[in-house]
């Protein structure tokens, strides 16, 4: 016993340090439900009772979703056997005579108790399904080990005779003789064995605060292990001892199983951003990007993680703090947005940016003809292929980005033909990427020819910016 509390400990202690990095939360519960003593009985019938349930423990969780628990509880089990049944025992009376007992059992009931402390260690899961609403469910064991097990009779009545075979008699109220209607309540201490069980939770995290989240939920535990001492006793001796129905030959085998209800809180531990600092945030950032850092644009983003995890309470706290972690992920995606920008500026492009239809920002990119490619060439020349692996290393550091790659020329020439030169070159931007490690799958391509000019064609210096070659970074997520 002492061995497997060490290990526990041991196990808490490890949590609680490793817990300092992640999120972590002290929880008390309590409850109740059909905490059963379940056994068999061979001469009778048992029936599991109502009984209690309350915990106090830490969980920290690795991420927004996993985590595991452990802590102490308390628990205790019940049931309540009814035997209507007549108990035939050979036996010798003080004259030495042979003779049989009889014990006749008419609805007698008995109920028995214990008390287990609980220590679990299980997984948990947790998965947001509002602002301030998560399920979150756990699974594991515990070591359950017994404070206090007695039994209480409480109903029914025995009546004893003896029956002598040599005489075909059957004597009968006769207290002298113990033999009478027995009524009397008994109650004693029974003896249980350390109990292994496996546990099951199922419930709902509501946030209140930041830091307090009310949980309600459904509990399941199954005994692993036989916990009965089996006897084999008589529940009631002819010498007027009572035994009690579990130190009897009646059944071997107990097992504790509950299932039921609790209600309880969790406490987020460690220094939280309180709401009115993060408050600050999002005005803060409101004030900076206007126009475009609208309330419209807040509601679009509170629906998308952006692949980040969610670093807060359990959930989320509320519609403010949703909007207020959408608006730290977006200004963390406008930092390295303006990043990206400042790259392939100092490459030489020309970066504009714009929302998409999904209301994400995207980056448009646009070099020179003239600079990648040969006058009415599409052979790349050293200059482009020494760009074009820059401009690589900067989709190698977005994930999940497709490239679109669209090629324009100016008006000098048949249209036909500035269409399939813009289509090569963009063709052959293509195959470098996809050579320098590019997905196929991630590129778009398209020439345009003379079509959607920037400038006016009738100067060298407009028809200089028309010949041209865009790239959009398409990402989603970033």
């Amino acid at each position: 016993m002492k061995k497997n509390i060490i290990i526990v400990l041991g196990l808490f202690i490890v949590g609680l340090i490793h817990g300092r990095e992640v999120q972590h939360y002290l929880y008390f519960n309590g409850g109740g439900g059909l905490n059963n003593l379940s056994y068999n009985l061979q001469d009778g019938t048992q029936k599991g009772r109502f009984g209690n349930t309350i915990n106090v423990g830490y969980s920290f969780f690795f991420n927004k979703n996993f985590g595991v628990l452990t802590g102490v509880g308390f628990q205790n089990f019940g049931a309540i056997s009814t035997i209507n049944k007549q108990f035939k025992t050979p036996d010798v009376d003080s004259d030495g005579a042979n003779y049989e007992f009889r014990a006749n059992y008419a609805n007698w009931k008995e109920k028995q108790n214990s008390l287990f402390v609980d220590i679990p260690l299980a997984f948990q899961f947790q998965q947001p399904i509002t602002s301030r609403l998560a399920l979150i469910s756990s699974i594991g064991a515990k070591i359950s080990f017994p404070l206090n097990t007695n039994y209480k009779t409480v109903g029914g009545e025995i009546v004893t005779t003896g029956y002598y075979s040599q005489w075909n008699v059957e004597y009968k109220n006769l207290p002298q003789h113990g033999f009478t209607t027995i009524t009397d309540a008994y109650k004693g201490s029974l003896s249980f064995k350390t109990a292994y069980i496996g546990t099951a939770d199922l419930g709902t995290i509501y946030a209140i605060t930041e830091r307090i989240n009310l949980y309600f939920g459904g509990y399941f535990n199954y005994g692993i292990n036989n916990i009965l001492k089996p006897d084999s006793k008589l529940i009631y001796q002819p010498d007027g001892v009572y035994n009690g129905v579990l130190s009897s030959s009646q059944t071997n085998s107990v097992k504790p199983v509950s299932m039921g209800l609790k209600l309880g809180v969790y406490f987020q531990l460690g220094k939280v951003k309180s709401l009115k600092e993060r408050k600050h945030i999002l005005d803060s950032l409101r004030t900076k990007y206007r126009p475009d850092f609208t309330d419209k644009r807040i509601d679009q983003l509170t629906n998308n993680n952006f692949g980040f995890s969610n670093t807060t309470s359990i959930v989320g706290g509320g519609d403010d703090l949703k909007k207020i972690e959408a608006a730290e992920r977006e200004e963390l995606r406008r930092k390295r947005m303006n990043a990206r920008k400042q790259k392939l500026r100092d490459m030489g492009f020309s970066v504009r940016t714009f929302f998409d239809q999904n209301g994400v920002e995207q980056i448009e990119a646009t070099v020179p003809s003239d600079i990648l490619f040969k006058f009415d060439s599409y052979e790349l020349q050293d200059k482009g292929n020494s760009l074009l692996t820059k401009l690589y290393g900067v989709i190698e550091d977005i994930p999940n980005t497709t490239i679109k790659l669209t090629g324009y020329t100016d008006n000098i020439g048949k249209k036909e033909y500035n269409k399939e030169l813009s289509q090569n070159r963009a063709v052959t931007v293509a195959n470098v990427l996809v050579k320098m490690g590019t997905s196929k799958e991630a590129i778009q391509m398209e020439g345009k020819g003379d079509n959607s000019p920037v400038a006016s064609n009738k100067k060298e210096a407009g028809r200089a910016k028309n010949r041209r070659v865009e790239i959009v970074f398409i990402t989603p997520n970033i």
